[in-house]
């Protein structure tokens, strides 16, 4: 039997050259002393390096290679099968590098190959210590190939518990991939995934895991800043699949607190799609609709409708709309012109309004002018135009502007009225047409188709009527003076010529009269005549008689 004997370094050491200054321990010998400056070999005559191991080494207790000899590890490596380390009280079999603080004798940094008895269970592990209290790593496993950031059991592929932060810069600006979990309060973020950009505040998306009493709500907010003056959520998903901008509590599929701008060169289109006919609704801010634009699409009935709601919000009323004819009707439905208005008695009214100097209704360079159907506290069926001029519910016609006059044409059954207002806003009566007759300064012209109160200037007057010249007919009787004589005794006027009582109850026809006065004025002609045929009938026997008593005389 072979047996191997113990032999001091120091001893080995001075047996060969001191140049080699090589230890060499045959097989099978159980101890060695040591020298300064020697190489060792085991299993080897030829150690290469201050330890030279040719075969495989078996630490059946452990063994620990540092600057301490604890089973705790310190600076250093530490090889075993059961390895217990100052913030555990169990172990695990491994191989570990490792460094400890040198104060609190705690593991600070490591980085570790090791397993447990449970199957399965090996891990790759580099990690440190935070402030001696929490435990960063980086974990490789063995299960599914999983690798771990901040966690020692990872459950996917890349299993990462805290933030990444990807290009730190010299502006502390880097990009963030943010994960955290708060409490599952009501009200609270039990947990969310935060992806961006942040120099301190964050820009980027953020999906919100929200407690929303028993059951978990999930959104996602959008966010950015502008040197943390302007910061905040742009753009909100919320857990209903509503988007609000400008708004982190959206009402609608789409909610826009701002104004909206589009533009595309060549020109920009919003379409808006439902098959019972898309609408566009405008919401006061209090959640009631203050109106609303709605495109009807049933077959042939294309419309645009426009509605508002009431002063007191009790509901939206359509206002107008525009038929897929074109025709454009308010306060109907069914417009059968290019324009349609209808209302009740007294909102029926168009008006146009002139303001060039921006004085207001009542400045002095104001133009207004109405037009309206109905007219309250007059007519229901009368319709008008009028310049500076309102029918007003109570009644009758005002003025619009009340520092001047107006005049305005009312269109009425039968009868049209043409009358002013003058500025101390009293009416005057102006042209009434009855029937096809014409009143002036009165609205009755009677039998006549001109009626005239008051007195007419003209500068000539043409009358088409009968004339007189049936009075040299050869059959005409011209009645003789001496009945002239007695019908002007009886009755006080020429014949055929009307009395005074009846120019004063009825008037005259200015033709009537002109020519009965022509036939007198005939009459007395053809009278003058034969009275003339008399004289110079008496002028000649008077000569005659002259001459005969001249010649008496001579004889």
């Amino acid at each position: 039997m072979k047996t191997s004997t113990l032999l001091p370094l120091s001893l080995i050491v001075g047996l060969v050259p001191l140049a080699a200054q090589t230890v060499y321990i045959p097989s099978g010998t159980s101890g060695i002393g040591s020298s300064s400056n020697a190489n060792v070999g085991i299993g080897t005559s030829s150690p290469g390096a201050k330890l030279d191991v040719q075969g495989n080494a078996i630490f059946t207790g452990g063994g620990v290679f540092g600057n301490n000899a604890n089973i705790t590890p310190n600076n250093g490596l530490i090889l075993g099968t059961t390895v217990k380390t100052s913030s555990s009280s169990g172990g695990q079999g491994g191989i570990y590098i490792c460094s400890n603080d040198a104060v609190t004798s705690r593991l600070e940094s490591w980085m570790a190959l090791v397993t447990d008895a449970t199957a399965g269970n090996r891990r790759l592990m580099i990690g440190v210590v935070e402030q001696n209290v929490a435990w960063r790593n980086i974990t490789l496993a063995e299960s599914g190939g999983n690798v771990g950031i901040g966690t020692a059991s990872p459950t996917t592929k890349l299993d990462v518990n805290g933030d990444i932060s990807v290009g730190v810069n010299a502006a502390n600006t880097s990009s963030i991939l943010k994960s955290f979990t708060t409490s599952h309060a009501a009200g609270n973020v039990p947990s969310a995934l935060a992806i961006g950009v942040s120099d301190g505040w964050m820009s980027g998306i953020t999906i919100n895991d929200v407690r929303d009493g028993s059951v978990n709500s999930q959104s996602i907010a959008f966010s950015t800043h502008h040197g943390g003056v302007s910061a905040g959520t742009r753009m909100t998903i919320d857990k209903d699949g509503l988007v609000g901008i400008g708004t982190t509590s959206p009402g609608y599929l789409f909610d826009v607190n701002g104004t909206i701008h589009s533009s595309v060169a060549g020109g920009s289109n919003l379409i808006l799609s439902k098959a019972s006919g898309p609408s566009l609704a405008f919401d006061n801010g209090a959640g009631v609709q203050s109106a609303m634009i709605e495109a009807g699409v049933p077959a042939n009935s294309n419309r645009l409708e426009f509605w508002t709601n009431t002063s007191g919000n009790t509901g939206l009323v359509e206002r107008m709309r525009i038929d897929n004819a074109g025709n454009v009707g308010i306060g109907t439905t069914a417009p059968a012109k290019r324009l349609t208005v209808a209302g009740g008695h007294p909102d029926t009214q168009l008006r146009l309004f002139s303001d060039a100097y921006g004085q207001g209704l009542d400045g002095g360079n104001t133009s207004v002018l109405t037009l309206w159907a109905s007219e309250p506290g007059m007519t229901w069926t009368g319709a008008g135009i009028g310049n500076n001029v309102n029918p007003i519910s109570t009644g009758g016609l005002a003025r619009a502007t009340t520092t001047r006059g107006s005049s305005y044409v009312r269109f009425l059954e039968n009868n049209i009225l043409l009358n002013t207002i003058d500025a101390t806003g009293t009416d005057r009566l102006g042209i009434s047409i009855v029937s096809g007759a014409v009143g002036i300064g009165t609205t009755n012209p009677g039998t006549y188709k001109l009626a005239v109160v008051g007195k007419i200037h003209a500068t000539e007057v043409v009358v088409e009527t009968g004339w007189s010249d049936y009075v040299f007919s050869d059959d005409y009787r011209l009645a003789p003076l001496s009945e002239v004589e007695a019908h002007i005794k009886a009755e006080k006027h020429l014949p055929g010529i009307p009395s005074a009582a009846e120019v004063e109850q009825g008037g005259v026809s200015v033709g009537d009269m002109q020519a009965k006065l022509l036939a007198k004025v005939e009459e007395l002609t053809l009278h003058v005549i034969a009275q003339n045929k008399r004289l110079d009938e008496q002028a000649a026997r008077l000569a005659a008689l002259e001459k005969e008593n001249q010649q008496l005389r001579t004889r």
